[in-house]
């Protein structure tokens, strides 16, 4: 009886047994054949983002284009057409030549290069005495604005010797000269020295003259020295 009673219960257990087995097996399976979402890369969509991107900058580019538009619209630009010259003859520069005839031309250049040559040469041991020498070709308003500015020499430039002078033809403008007056520019070489009387260096100085006929007698009224002219 009792053989009968464990042969039973060893059965019965089998059977549980093999039913939990069976139940078990069946949950993998359903959990397996779930969708697992796909992380593969997707070039595509890449590309879609890049589009996004670019219509993005497009949108921004026509914003401020369609601004500019706006500005000139309202005419904040510049418009350069009115300033335009028609006719370019009308503002041609001309010369003294175009004024004054040739013998009037030679006598003020003669007096300006007379002047130069005067005033150019200077020492520091005598320092003025160019000037004073200078005095028989110049205004007196000239003379004392010249005395009145007369800077201290350098070390370098103790003696100033003139060597050769070049004329230059100034361009005139209407209206700029009063009657009369002959501006002239010359580039002049020179050479500076020490107190040794050694050789600084070789100089280039330009002159800006103005002269004019005063009472039959030309005379020079304005003088500048390395100045825009």
């Amino acid at each position: 009886m009792i053989r009968k009673i464990l042969l039973t219960l060893t059965v019965a257990i089998g059977l549980v047994a093999v039913f939990l087995l069976l139940n078990k097996t069946e949950e993998n399976s359903t959990v397996n054949d779930e969708p697992v979402e796909d992380y593969k890369y997707n070039e595509k969509d890449e590309t879609n983002d890049d589009k996004g991107s670019s219509d993005s900058s497009k949108n921004t580019n026509e914003s401020v284009f369609e601004q500019k538009e706006i500005y000139d619209d309202h005419g904040d630009y510049d418009d350069y057409d009115e300033y335009v010259v028609d006719d370019i003859d009308e503002y041609e520069p001309y010369t003294i030549d175009d004024i004054y005839d040739k013998e009037t031309i030679k006598k003020a250049k003669k007096l300006a290069l007379e002047f130069i040559e005067t005033y150019h040469e200077s020492d520091a041991d005598n320092w003025g005495d160019h000037i004073e020498k200078s005095k028989k070709y110049i205004t007196n308003s000239l003379y004392s604005h010249l005395k009145d500015n007369l800077k201290n020499p350098l070390h370098y430039s103790y003696y100033k010797e003139f060597k050769e002078a070049e004329y230059h033809p100034y361009s005139l403008e209407e209206g700029e000269l009063e009657d009369g007056e002959i501006p002239l520019v010359y580039y002049v070489q020179g050479i500076d020295k020490d107190p040794y009387g050694e050789i600084s260096k070789e100089t280039t100085d330009v002159y800006f003259i103005v002269v004019k006929k005063e009472d039959d007698d030309y005379v020079i009224t304005l003088m500048t020295l390395n100045e825009p002219y």
